[in-house]
């Protein structure tokens, strides 16, 4: 229930005015021009229920006074509405102000809010979304005539219901935007299960990979090895068989000494040339 409305700067009430209701059937009369169309538009406005073209108005700043009969132009327009909710008894005090430059702000409660939170604290109040609080001239054509899924609105908004309602589409909406989520991280979750057994893969087959290298460098330092042993071998025999061997043609010169001039040697023995090799079985050391 309507307890009380207040004008400031909105349209035609340059000065601040308070209209009060009290119970029963409140009527405004007034001549053409003064005004009575204009509280009906502010109490659209400030319950968010209109656009600025919906009461005739170009934009949002047109509502404010232009001035006129010597009055000033104002630089706001604001339109409080205080409520008596149904059932409860709590009163609800709205706020809505524009301002010449084009901001806006609403209050509710004396504290700033969105507009959504707005049309929660109107419904079933008559003021919310799809409520027929209040109703213009050829709009009731228009509810006779509605679809029914409006006119099942229009119903719910008059018993009190729409916000519970609406509550409940919230609530629907929000667990259909959390399955979805649901179902995408699910998704995400088997991709990423999925390159996790890759990555577990590529481990093991790195360690396995790890494993044999390192046999295969301990398997080649063990032939290094077994190979300059084998070859110290080598080097160690052919070293005595070369001191054996040495040792053996120290007496040779002697021998040769007491050989007769080679021009008395027959053919058979006449020494070799000095540059021939002498076939001892001995391997040649370059």
């Amino acid at each position: 229930m309507i307890q009380s409305v207040s004008l400031h700067g909105f349209k035609s009430f340059s000065e601040r005015t308070r209209l009060e209701f009290g119970p029963g059937i409140s009527a405004i009369i007034g001549p053409n021009g003064s005004g009575k169309s204009n509280v009906v538009e502010a109490l659209r406005w400030v319950a968010h229920q209109a656009r600025a073209r919906e009461l005739r108005a170009g934009r949002g700043t047109e509502l404010i006074f232009h001035g006129s009969g010597g009055k000033a132009p104002l630089g706001l327009a604001e339109v409080e509405l205080e409520l008596r909710l149904p059932g409860s008894g709590e009163r609800l005090n709205l706020t809505r102000r524009i301002y010449r430059d084009g901001t806006a702000e609403q209050d509710l409660g004396g504290q700033s809010v969105r507009v959504r939170d707005i049309h929660a604290a109107l419904r079933g109040t008559g003021l919310g979304p799809g409520g027929l609080a209040v109703i213009g001239q050829g709009e009731v054509s228009g509810v006779v005539q509605a679809s029914g899924a409006t006119l099942l609105g229009y119903l719910q908004e008059a018993a009190g219901l729409s916000k519970a309602v609406a509550l409940r589409q919230e609530t629907q909406a929000g667990l259909d935007t959390a399955e979805r989520h649901l179902e995408a991280v699910s998704l995400l979750y088997a991709e990423r299960e999925a390159a996790l057994d890759r990555l577990r893969q590529a481990a093991e087959l790195a360690r396995a990979s790890q494993r044999l290298q390192a046999e295969l460098d301990l398997c080649e330092e063990a032939l290094v090895r077994e190979r300059q042993l084998a070859l110290r071998r080598e080097l160690t025999a052919a070293a005595a068989e070369l001191r054996q061997l040495t040792g053996e043609g120290s007496s040779w010169p002697l021998q040769f000494s007491r050989l007769p001039p080679s021009s008395k040697w027959p053919a058979r023995l006449s020494p070799r040339p000095a540059h021939a090799t002498r076939r001892t079985g001995v391997p040649r050391l370059l």
